[in-house]
């Protein structure tokens, strides 16, 4: 449990900081002050600090909520019109939805992606929402596009990246395959043995 102390001493560094106290300090230092309130109080305070972030840095408040797990608030979150093409914003909504299993929302939600974000991650999640959604055809579909993306892509990662999503799309033959891509490349982390 955290300790008053703990939170009184991070409000204080805050305070010392100002501005230049980074936002997700802010958003820590918010919510160790929510643990150590009573349980029901601990929703006022979720609303001060969503009146207090939304404006300006509605993605980090998204995650933030999401990975304390109340994307349910994500929902409800008044973002101002600036901020809704922003990739945290974006972001923090499709982890809302994909938290809250709404499968159909995530997916349309993901046609409208900002063309900032990496093509291989949104073609992963398209590719899981449609297997949720039990729609095979999309799923594959994603499946071969993520494929694809992985095989061209320089960075280290991809085929771990396509690994995950495969087995979280329930496609194991799949995600075998590309954790084998992944080993002859040598290079990043490397899949569990048991993994494989």
């Amino acid at each position: 449990a955290v300790q008053p102390a703990t939170a009184a001493a991070a409000r204080a560094w805050c305070d010392t900081q100002g501005e230049r106290a980074s936002v997700e300090s802010r958003l820590a230092t918010a919510w160790l002050e929510t643990a150590v309130l009573p349980k029901d109080q601990r929703d006022g305070k979720i609303r001060e600090t969503i009146t207090s972030f939304v404006p300006n840095h509605p993605g980090e408040l998204g995650q933030w909520l999401v990975r304390h797990g109340m994307p349910e608030w994500v929902a409800g979150l008044a973002v101002p019109e600036a901020q809704l093409a922003s990739p945290a914003w974006f972001q923090a909504k499709a982890a809302a939805l994909r938290a809250l299993k709404q499968w159909p929302a995530l997916l349309d939600h993901l046609e409208k992606a900002p063309n900032s974000l990496p093509p291989l991650e949104l073609t992963c999640d398209r590719m899981i929402a449609a297997a949720m959604t039990g729609n095979t055809a999309r799923r594959n579909l994603e499946w071969k596009q993520a494929r694809d993306l992985a095989n061209a892509d320089s960075g280290r990662n991809a085929y771990l990246i396509l690994a995950e999503a495969a087995v979280e799309a329930g496609m194991q033959e799949q995600a075998e395959n590309a954790m084998v891509d992944a080993l002859k490349l040598g290079w990043g982390r490397l899949p569990l043995h048991s993994r494989l």
